[in-house]
């Protein structure tokens, strides 16, 4: 959201006053009382973007692992263990924002086409982890 904003304030010259509004405006749920309880501290633009990305950096990071971890794909030469292991690396490093199922999914879309021909015919057989 930061991200998009400042292209948007770079293109349209907006104030430093508006800039916080702006952005603050489109808070909801606890961030909205964040801001609310914090109102007085935000002086300009560069304080306001600061304590934002401060106070939401874990968010902001279990979003990012979140987004790499759904897009991990098995490369051309890469065998099927190797890209396994990999995924499970990384499910080890991003327990917290990732469920189980979401592992068998990218385990299940990550792979070379033509092995996921083999998954989907047999898929009732591996939707569930190991207990």
């Amino acid at each position: 959201m930061v991200v998009r904003f400042k292209q948007f304030i770079f293109i349209n010259e907006i104030k430093n006053e508006t800039r916080i509004l702006e952005t603050m405006g489109k808070l909801a749920g606890p961030a909205l009382r964040w801001y609310q309880e914090n109102l007085r501290s935000f002086i300009n633009w560069n304080d306001a973007e600061k304590a934002l990305r401060n106070r939401f950096k874990e968010f902001t990071s279990n979003s990012q692992l979140m987004q790499e971890f759904v897009h991990i794909h098995q490369e051309e030469n890469q065998s099927v263990t190797s890209f396994y292991q990999y995924v499970i690396r990384k499910y080890g490093k991003a327990q917290q924002c990732i469920t189980e199922q979401q592992v068998i999914t990218v385990l299940q879309t990550g792979v070379k086409n033509s092995l996921k021909e083999y998954l989907i015919r047999n898929e009732k057989d591996i939707t569930k982890p190991d207990e």
